[in-house]
């Protein structure tokens, strides 16, 4: 059931040739709509959430940050979800590859843990999978954004879902955009 879904996912992203048009072109209407209202206000980082897990938000950001390349933002998405990081196997990264986690526990600094793929960089969620929200610390992620927001256009980070984990509340400290996915 898992590798099913998991390939329902890689379909839907706009990088997929084979993805709907309308689809598409949605996608890529509301990054130019939040680009707008982020460029207003000097802002440069997204954060994206949901209420709870299976309501899109993984898809969403990704989809967004490929819109975001698509229209030549230099842009970088941050899997943040340490319990379920879907960014990276949606993208087909190992599940070892370093990232936020071995970061914020010192293992790896800025430039060792961003990852090219295609054009769009990502920031994996790390080697260290699971409850791990009491190593995230806000002095080593606002050092973190402060790099990432002179090097890049547009900041996305993917948070696990913000009404079961705190996870996103850390991280919206230093975000001041953010969209809450929910199912009908």
């Amino acid at each position: 059931m898992k590798k099913r879904s998991k390939s329902k996912k890689v379909q839907l992203l706009i990088s997929n040739k084979r993805v709907d048009w309308g689809y598409k072109q949605s996608v890529l209407s509301l990054q130019s709509r939040i680009d707008m209202q982020m460029q207003k206000r000097e802002q440069k980082a997204l954060l994206v959430t949901s209420t709870l897990p299976q309501e899109g938000k993984s898809l969403l950001a990704l989809n967004i940050a490929l819109a975001a390349k698509e229209n030549g933002k230099k842009t970088i998405i941050i899997d943040g979800d340490f319990r379920n990081p879907t960014v990276g196997r949606m993208l087909d990264f190992d599940e070892k590859t370093v990232g936020l986690s071995d970061f914020f526990d010192g293992k790896a600094d800025a430039e060792e843990i961003l990852v090219e793929k295609d054009g769009l960089y990502v920031i994996n969620s790390g080697s260290r999978n699971g409850g791990i929200s009491g190593i995230i610390s806000d002095s080593m992620m606002q050092d973190l954004m402060m790099y990432l927001k002179k090097t890049f256009d547009m900041i996305i980070i993917d948070t696990p879902p913000a009404g079961l984990f705190s996870d996103a509340d850390i991280f919206a400290k230093i975000c001041r955009f953010s969209i809450l996915c929910c199912a009908i």
